[in-house]
């Protein structure tokens, strides 16, 4: 059984469209959004969720 490698162009056009999101979220999050974050999380569970 032989497995295809992923396109590279697929790779790299996954990175460009999420990486500038991932890098985004991961700088914004600072002890007060991660506090608030845990409130509206224990205050309203799942009701949040798409």
């Amino acid at each position: 059984m032989r497995f295809r490698r992923p396109d590279k162009k697929k790779i790299l056009l996954f990175l460009a469209v999420l990486g500038p999101g991932i890098i985004t979220a991961s700088v914004d999050n600072d002890a007060g959004g991660i506090a608030t974050y845990s409130i509206a999380g224990a205050h309203f569970g799942y009701a949040l969720l798409w």
